[in-house]
């Protein structure tokens, strides 16, 4: 840990006395239905100088086709005043969002769904105000911000815009190499390309006026000048000049076929500080190292795989100054499956990531994900971001091995070509309609007797390969049987759900949701629901030689609790006369093991609307 006084100490002798707000923002969208698209309108402000409402804002809505009557949307606020500085933890309470003297940074948000006429390339939607934070490279602090982002909802129909995961609005260390990446990706699967643009102002075609020396295409200037790889978004500079930097980059995507279907802009500034003693995390010097499995390494960050091969490699940072290292990664958002462990040297200060992968069919030719590595300096933290460059090359593939209970059969799916023909290399062979659905098929429905291994052949050409194989292992079958004590029931009366396998064994279970049941992982679980409706719990049962059977059970909870029925007599004891029964219906939620102790005031509605002729009196609750 660095000499926090010293540090703090070079902090509060830069003036962040803005007389504007803003550092930054961008318009996202997200298809959710056949021209339907969620609109998300981000925006980080300085707290020093806070003024921004949670009331609607709305954006300009834009169109080359022609069409009329739609051109604004109000948003609605969703995020308001969320502290995203870029500070260590124990001084996020020094920041000036908490009124101390650190500089501090608000995330807002506003949301809304559009219903767009029709499709048309382009619809742009955009969003305009002033001011901009006074910066380095664009010193005047008058300047508007403008950002826009465009649909071309007639190449693709319904395409989501790229999703960023970097901090925002990063503050970086004077004088030390920024390796700053934007951890992009594209829930498509499109292909990103990357650049740096002039930043826009409020107003038609405006842009900012930059000081001598700088420009959109060369914001930050210094030892090393800034540039962003085009691929993989990776921004590298180094200055010492302290100061804000505006930075304006334009994302673009591109389909398969190579057209681009949207774009936005995403506009944010660099902090550069002075950060005395700190150093970031030295980058993997020799890049990604013990690399294994069925891939190819191609470079020092790149990767080459066919559609079903595999990878495992390591990535290794480590601090010059001693400080402890954590990594981070957007790579479950990028390469669906993939594994991220972590590993660390005795003394904290070295930090390892394995990585693996197996490249799924209908994979994006060129993908890339980002290792972020951090240090725990304060109150400003090193880091350094590494790209991987992930390629894949289209190939025939014939699926996971499956294991497959006896006599209930398995879908089986090639990939990778138009025309699939199976045969068996050993096994049950093929026996059309009696153990294999088809022949040629893409997707035939294998029931062998025995464990059997199936070849795929494709009219796949120019790809990596047209041949592949799949194992289906044969497992003995089990019956079952699943119970619950009551379908429908009132609130807070448990049921009791059981289920029955035979034979009997080591099975596993896992009920899904959790919620309301004493344990998700046993046969028999309890399920005490607290809320009126009809709930489904799925199990999944799985045998101990891997055979999987679901199932599932209905309750149906109605919106009232138990009655309570109480009997008593007039007489406890007669002898040879009569005496008077009383059956009284206990109201009282007491009886039903049911209390509120109006704990802080509060009054639990569920529970008391669940008395009849009654009224809650004034002094309730207090």
């Amino acid at each position: 840990m660095k000499n926090l006084a010293l540090l703090l100490a070079s902090f509060l002798s830069i003036s962040f006395a803005f007389a504007s707000h803003v550092p930054g923002g961008n318009i996202t969208y997200e298809c959710i239905g056949p021209n339907q698209y969620l609109i998300t309108l981000t925006l980080f402000e300085d707290c020093g100088t806070a003024f921004t409402s949670n009331t609607n804002q709305t954006i300009d809505i834009e169109n080359d086709c022609g069409y009329t009557g739609l051109t604004s949307l109000s948003l609605t606020n969703t995020v308001f005043q969320q502290e995203v500085s870029q500070l260590c933890d124990s001084q996020l309470p020094s920041s000036e969002c908490s009124g101390g003297t650190l500089p501090g940074i608000y995330m807002h948000q506003w949301q809304a769904v559009v219903t767009l006429p029709g499709p048309c390339d382009s619809w742009t939607f955009s969003y305009g105000s002033c001011c901009r934070n006074g910066a380095t490279n664009v010193p005047s602090t008058g300047e508007s911000y403008y950002w826009e982002s465009v649909l071309n909802s007639q190449t693709e129909p319904c395409n989501t815009s790229p999703v960023i995961t970097a901090p925002p609005i990063p503050y970086v260390c004077a004088g030390s190499l920024v390796s700053y990446n934007l951890g992009a990706y594209e829930p498509d699967g499109h292909t990103l390309s990357y650049s740096f643009i002039p930043a826009m102002t409020n107003g038609a075609g405006g842009t900012v006026v930059y000081a001598a020396g700088y420009s959109g295409a060369v914001p930050i200037t210094g030892t090393v000048t800034a540039t962003i790889d085009p691929a993989t978004g990776q921004i590298t500079f180094n200055t010492s000049t302290i100061g804000n930097y505006v930075v304006a980059i334009l994302i673009e995507e591109y389909n398969a076929a190579g057209d681009l279907v949207g774009s936005i802009v995403h506009d944010i500034q660099f902090e550069v500080i002075a950060c005395p003693g700190n150093n970031n995390p030295d980058p993997p010097a020799t890049g990604i190292t013990n690399f294994s499995g069925t891939g190819t390494q191609t470079g020092l960050n790149q990767v080459q795989v066919c559609e079903g091969d595999n990878f495992c490699f390591d990535v290794t940072f480590s601090d010059p100054d001693g400080d402890s290292v954590y990594l981070s990664s957007n790579i479950d958002s990028v390469l669906s499956g993939a594994t991220f462990t972590l590993s660390w040297n005795a003394t904290g200060d070295e930090c390892t990531a394995n990585i693996c992968w197996t490249a799924l069919p209908g994979s994006p030719a060129f993908t890339s994900f980002s290792v972020l590595a951090e240090d725990n300096a304060c109150p400003i933290k090193g880091f350094f971001g590494f790209p991987v460059e992930i390629i894949i090359v289209s190939s025939t593939w014939a699926g996971f091995d499956e294991i497959m209970c006896l006599g209930q059969g398995v879908q089986l799916n090639g990939t990778g070509g138009s025309s699939f023909n199976w045969s068996v290399i050993s096994g049950d062979p093929i026996s059309i309609p009696g153990n294999f659905s088809c022949n040629p098929c893409q997707d035939p429905i294998a029931n062998p007797s025995v464990t059997t291994v199936y070849e795929v052949i494709s009219n796949l050409s120019g790809g990596c390969v047209n041949v592949d194989t799949v194992t289906v292992n044969v497992v003995p079958d089990f019956t079952y049987s699943v119970s619950q004590s009551s379908a429908s029931t009132c609130l807070f009366d448990p049921v009791q759900i059981d289920v029955t396998t035979l034979p009997t064994g080591a099975f596993t279970y896992n009920w899904t949701p959790a919620t309301f049941l004493n344990d998700p992982t046993i046969a028999n679980p309890v399920a005490n629901i607290t809320s009126p409706g009809s709930f489904v719990h799925y199990v999944d049962i799985t045998s101990p030689d891997g055979c999987v059977k679901t199932d599932s059970v209905t309750i149906n909870i109605a919106n009232s609790v138990s009655p309570v029925f109480i009997i008593t007599a007039q007489d406890s004891s007669i002898c040879g006369t009569s005496t008077q029964l009383f059956a009284t219906l206990d109201s009282s939620l007491v009886s039903a093991g049911i209390s509120d102790d109006f704990e802080s005031g509060t009054i639990d509605p569920l529970t008391w609307s669940s008395v009849s002729n009654g009224t809650l009196g004034v002094a309730c609750g207090t």
